[in-house]
């Protein structure tokens, strides 16, 4: 009688581990998704049910609305084109939106008949299928680049007519290729004196960017990129992204990059190898359980030949619940081991730029011992929308906790690299931290939007380890054991609809930020802008010309995987300007 039972209870035993894996045990914080509903009406105001809305960026989501047209897409932040599909009828609605954490958009959209609308059909004369527009609006992947929306050309999709080949092949012999080619320079503000040095020279890159989809599967994309300076750096990715009518969406990447150097100097052979290479592997999967619950875990496994361990692994696990209308509760727990010069060796999460390894760095012991810092995060979010209009705002409050073992410090000042553009790194102790934070949100207008948040940290130091270094050379990085952080983080998206320029803002400021000529921290601000502007030339009849342009002191990506301190100790970090011309085709 009780061996029934007792096998009934390890099943659920069982059952209960592998959702608890699944949520909670698997690279970087969570992200807070933002959420866009709205409803699909034909030109009479009649609700279309059975109509498929497609979200395209760095992710890709479709849902189908209900019988009573309506419809309601769970997005992480970031730039998408919205767009409705349905069999019989046309829509011209392609919408760039901007999807902010924790934010609520609204948008109805109208489709017309086919048979009522000859002339929208002979002009519009791409196949509409879902498959077809989001292969129109592949995700871009420098300077956060938006979405194009009717400018783009058509791609006439359906079932390959190959004959005699399996439906893989039949899918690739279908594909239809597209891409960029993006031609950039770098450099980093310099005094007067510094530059005819060789460091201060700009530095060119190359970049070329081409996918395709997979007909029934998918879409695929492959990036590389190289570059010019004292040593030589590149770096090549590739992706793939299952088919969004899927609940199941899934994303798998492999990258390498590699930096050599060119100098000779006896410093910089004692601290570094020659040349550094890191692989990496990694996937995710975004599940939908149902209208309003949706789980997200994944994780990578990487190698930095440079370090003293050289295999690397995190990983990430969370869900999104709306629990009221307007209302969301999203949780998330992660590890992250974070190498030094990590995120310029990876690819950046969120479709971002993503440029071959920029400057060299080396232990500040100077005994070439570089090692991971490992990263642990939970954090609870509760948001929610003030209104149904475009304009409503959104306010979320969350709770967060972090442990970090062997907090990395970043030096771009110590005397004998300042002429070099290299920097430092180096292990500041261990740090246990709970904060809080609350932010408000949202579309201020049709071009503008933006984002303020400002959270409050309770951290707890262990900084007995060896730390001889930092306290010579930036004794600002060593923390007292119980510190309180205050931090305010702004971001600013903008556009020019007559020129077309679109621009993105992101300032952080806080009263603890480690300094060079102080032996505590102290208050200070950093920043990150860039801007798109298009040009009326065109190579070809379907391609696009942008110029771009970047100037930042932030150090890291705001929106990328970092510990919390990670850019509170970064000392001393250059001016870097970046512009160039992007080719899209």
């Amino acid at each position: 009688m009780n061996r029934p039972r007792a096998v009934a209870n390890k099943i659920v035993i069982v059952i209960s581990a592998w959702l608890t894996v699944g949520v909670c045990a698997v690279s970087g914080n969570p992200a807070v998704v933002g959420r866009v509903q709205g409803l699909v009406r034909d030109a009479a105001g009649q609700a279309l049910g059975d109509t498929s809305v497609l979200a395209v960026g760095q992710t890709v989501v479709s849902v189908r609305t209900d019988v009573a047209g309506r419809f309601a897409l769970s997005l992480p932040p970031g730039d998408y084109v919205l767009k409705a599909t349905r069999v019989g009828y046309v829509s011209n609605y392609r919408e760039p939106l901007r999807v902010q954490s924790a934010t609520f958009v609204e948008r109805n959209i109208t489709l017309t008949r086919q048979l009522d609308s000859p002339l929208e059909s002979a002009v519009d004369d791409h196949a509409h299928t879902d498959l077809a527009w989001r292969l129109r609006h592949l995700p871009r992947t420098i300077l956060r680049d938006a979405p194009v929306g009717t400018g783009d050309r058509g791609i006439a999709m359906g079932r390959p007519s190959v004959d005699g080949l399996s439906p893989l092949a039949a899918a690739l012999g279908g594909s239809d290729l597209r891409g960029q080619v993006n031609f950039m320079t770098t450099t980093v503000a310099r005094p007067i004196a510094e530059w005819a040095t060789p460091a201060a020279l700009p530095r060119s890159i190359a970049h070329l960017s081409l996918g395709a989809p997979v007909t029934g599967y998918g879409a695929w994309q492959i990036r590389a990129a190289i570059a010019s300076g004292e040593g030589s750096a590149w770096n090549v990715l590739g992706e793939y992204a299952s088919d969004p009518a899927h609940d199941h969406q899934v994303r798998l990447r492999m990258s390498y990059s590699a930096q050599g150097y060119t100098s000779t100097t006896q410093q910089l052979t004692a601290a570094v190898a020659e040349a550094r290479t890191v692989a990496g592997v990694g996937g995710e999967d975004r599940w939908r359980l149902s209208q309003h619950v949706e789980l997200e875990f994944g994780g990578r496994a990487e190698r930095f030949d440079y370090l003293a361990n050289p295999h690397l692994f995190s990983a990430h696990g969370g869900f999104n619940i709306q629990v009221a209308p307007r209302t969301f509760i999203n949780a998330g727990v992660s590890r992250n081991m974070i190498a030094p010069g990590a995120d310029e060796f990876l690819p950046p999460n969120d479709g971002g730029p993503w440029l071959p390894a920029e400057q060299m760095f080396f232990p500040l012991n100077g005994r070439g011992l570089l090692r991971a810092e490992d990263v642990r995060h939970a954090e609870v979010t509760l948001a929610h929308r003030f209104g149904k209009g475009d304009y409503a705002p959104t306010v979320q409050v969350r709770r967060f906790w972090e442990q970090s073992v062997g907090q990395m410090a970043t030096l771009f000042t110590v005397a004998r690299q300042a002429s070099r553009g290299q920097y430092s790194v180096a292990q500041a102790g261990n740090v246990d931290l709970f904060g809080w934070g609350m932010g408000i949100g949202g579309q201020f207008s049709e071009h503008l939007s933006g984002r303020i948040e400002y959270s409050r940290v309770t951290s707890q130091w262990d900084t007995a380890r060896r730390t001889r270094g930092l306290r010579t050379a930036a004794p600002s990085t060593l923390r007292p054991e119980r510190e309180h952080v205050q931090d305010v983080t702004a971001t600013l998206d903008a556009s020019v609809p007559t020129l077309g320029t679109r621009m993105s803002l992101v300032y952080r400021t806080t009263n603890a930020f480690s300094t060079t000529d102080a032996s505590i921290p102290l208050p200070g601000s950093r920043f990150d802008l860039q801007v798109r502007q298009p040009l009326p030339y065109k190579p070809t009849s379907n391609s696009h010309v942008d110029v771009l342009f970047s100037i930042r002191n932030l150090f890291r990506d705001a929106r990328g995987e970092a510990g919390w301190y990670d850019e509170l100790l970064t000392v001393g970090p250059p001016i870097r300007m970046m512009g160039g011309i992007q080719v899209r085709f």
